[in-house]
């Protein structure tokens, strides 16, 4: 792997939005409604719609779903989140839309 230098660095050199700036592909955002891991991605992904607002983007809000889209009862909700992603993927008329899963 990588020296911890370069890790500890790293979000120094550019913030998440710098990241996906100059990049074209179409952009999936998702966080759980109880992730308190995370800074909020509506965030990022309004911010991502304002700067290249003709690139598909798809912002998913997990209702119940923590920092691993695990319910308060302990059941993944990965596969659910990854239908949703490959539908989207897949859909050659993609657009850009908020979707909350409940």
């Amino acid at each position: 792997g990588l020296p911890a230098r370069r890790w500890k660095t790293f979000w120094l050199a550019s913030t998440p939005i710098e990241d996906v700036r100059e990049s074209t592909v179409p952009l999936f955002v998702a966080q759980g409604s109880r992730d308190g891991s995370t800074l909020p991605a509506d965030l990022f992904a309004l911010e991502a719609i304002r700067q290249q607002p003709t690139r598909p983007l798809r912002y998913v809000v997990m209702s119940d779903g923590g920092h691993a889209f695990e319910t308060s009862d302990g059941r993944s909700r990965l596969a659910e989140l990854f239908d949703d992603f490959i539908g989207w993927a897949l859909d050659p008329k993609r657009q850009t839309a908020p979707a909350v899963l409940r």
